[in-house]
């Protein structure tokens, strides 16, 4: 894959400068721990908000390009994985979602419109993975969203257009209220897990053009839930992306 190039004086700047912040991280971590201090696990915080400053600052002042972007994604790597080595889960959960999101902007400035969609996804149903909590309020929210849509199929619109679904149990399409609305969460449910029994099944187009949008988007939670559980230890980012694209000589 070619990679747009920028001028050199940038490359110089932004990688010096990433390395001086490696390092001057790396050596408080080793002094907080040499010293056993109290405030070990926020030694990094400060560092994090310069870093922070210092990219808006350059993001203000011109539009920051794809490398770049990667350049700064791969410098958040690096400290996710310097924290969790001496065991600050929250400067590694802080630094990591900050590298997904410049990941995100990178592939969104390269045009690369998939990646872009998925981490945006990801992003905004669990945080990168990092908030189960944001996960479950999600899939609940999705589930009773999409009941109470299926909920209008056994009440009695006339004038107005509804889903037609077609239940075994209800062949009349007429039940009480707290009926309608279990047996609406139940095919909710069974939609989203697209485990689909076939004792409700949609009946009309309109009920045809929802059904499968609960069922996709199933299917995404489905694969978000799997990367929450199969998240991996970070590992040394920045050093690996400057080799790959042999930018290390421009620095040495």
């Amino acid at each position: 894959m070619t990679i747009p190039s920028i001028p050199k004086s940038r490359e110089r700047e932004f990688c010096d400068y990433c390395d001086n912040i490696l390092n001057k991280i790396y050596i408080r971590y080793c002094g907080a721990e040499k010293v056993r201090s109290a405030l070990y696990l926020s030694v990094a915080s400060p560092i994090l908000s310069d870093i922070s400053t210092y990219f808006s600052c350059q993001e203000k002042e011109r539009r920051l390009s794809n490398i770049e972007c990667l350049i700064i994604a791969s410098l958040y790597g690096d400290v996710a994985s310097i924290a969790y080595q001496f065991g600050d889960v929250n400067t590694f959960n802080t630094a990591y979602i900050t590298e997904q999101k410049w990941l995100s902007r990178a592939n969104f400035r390269s045009l690369n419109m998939f990646p872009w969609i998925i981490r945006e996804f990801w992003g905004i149903t669990s945080l990168y993975g990092t908030r189960p909590s944001r996960f479950a309020f999600v899939l609940t929210t999705v589930i009773i969203v999409f009941g109470l849509f299926y909920s209008t199929t056994y009440l009695s619109y006339s004038d107005i257009p509804h889903l037609e679904i077609k239940d075994v149990n209800y062949p009349n399409g007429y039940c009480t209220f707290f009926e309608a609305l279990l047996n609406s969460i139940y095919f909710s449910i069974i939609t989203l897990t697209t485990v689909g029994f076939g004792d409700i099944i949609p009946n009309n187009s309109y009920a045809r053009l929802i059904v499968p949008i609960e069922a996709l988007l199933g299917v995404s939670l489905f694969g978000v839930f799997v990367a929450m559980l199969t998240r991996k230890k970070p590992y040394r980012k920045l050093s690996s992306f400057l080799l790959q694209n042999d930018l290390t000589k421009d620095i040495n």
